[in-house]
């Protein structure tokens, strides 16, 4: 069982691909008076690449250490030269192998955007796609498979209705900052963590093309809430209407009292529709898809 940790400055080294991760941990880390000393970060897979690196990059201080690599073993050798007393990844898309997660002095420890051990892997909009109610966020500590290791703490908050990505934001950063904060307390205190039981299990895929194209037979707050979550993983949502299919920019939910069938157009202007689904009437922004 691990024991408590001393008081006292300690060196951290993060694992980052979104800048809203890094500044979430960076934060943490000055205040609480620990050392940020490096950050390791990467453009992703080829079958994924990302651009947000870059900015990662360009909000390091110059005193900290930045690694951009996409062959993680290859930096075995730097980071034992860095002495690190822990390691925090939130949003790293690469898997530590044993040889890394063995050169922290206390330790290894993730910050994960579901309620594990429910939604494991790479998508954490999933949740929102299917219509989970809650942000939900776990810090656990990582062993050799990913997101499988016993848990610290988890926050979660309701996701509320006529959701926007700014609310959506701000339920991600409230959940992930109270199970960061309540799991570090835990992770100081030596607490050994909660093993996750894998019979409740499910797994986080990457969105398929299928799932690009939203059905006007679902509620209006969760066909809003898919447009979103496949917008910042990086799709673009698709609807038909009139027998055309169209790329979704914007949905938001109308008040109507009235009965139509769902992907019945009820008013138009310009690019802007009003459309029945199954529990009301959505306003939609839809353009022509791109060739």
């Amino acid at each position: 069982m691990p024991n408590p940790i001393p008081a006292g400055p300690l060196r951290i080294v993060t694992f980052n691909v979104l800048p809203f991760a890094y500044r979430s941990l960076a934060n943490w880390i000055t205040a609480n008076g620990h050392q940020h000393i490096a950050v390791v970060t990467t453009p992703g897979p080829t079958s994924r690449r990302l651009d947000s690196y870059r900015e990662i990059v360009a909000l390091a201080p110059p005193a900290q250490d930045v690694i951009v690599t996409t062959h993680v073993r290859r930096i075995v050798a730097h980071l034992r030269a860095l002495q690190p007393d822990v390691l925090m990844t939130f949003t790293f898309p690469y898997r530590l192998p044993a040889e890394i997660l063995e050169i922290p002095r206390y330790g290894a420890v993730n910050l994960h955007p579901t309620l594990l051990p429910a939604y494991r892997g790479p998508n954490p909009m999933r949740p929102l796609y299917d219509g989970v109610p809650v942000f939900g966020s776990t810090l656990h500590r990582m062993d050799a498979e990913f997101d499988t290791g016993p848990i610290l703490a988890q926050y979660s908050s309701p996701v509320p209705d006529n959701l926007t990505p700014e609310l959506l934001g701000m339920g991600l950063f409230q959940a992930a900052a109270g199970a960061l904060s309540q799991g570090m307390a835990a992770f100081f205190a030596g607490e050994a963590g909660r093993v996750q039981d894998d019979a409740q299990a499910s797994y986080a895929a990457p969105f398929s093309p299928a799932e690009d194209l939203l059905d006007w037979d679902v509620p209006a707050q969760l066909l809003v809430r898919r447009c979103i979550a496949l917008q910042i993983f990086g799709h673009t949502p698709q609807v038909t209407i009139d027998g055309v299919q169209l790329a979704l920019r914007k949905a938001t939910v109308v008040a109507d009292a009235g009965q139509h069938k769902a992907g019945t157009v009820l008013a138009r202007t310009d690019a802007v529709w009003q459309i029945a689904v199954a529990d009301g009437v959505v306003a939609v922004v839809a353009t022509p898809l791109e060739a």
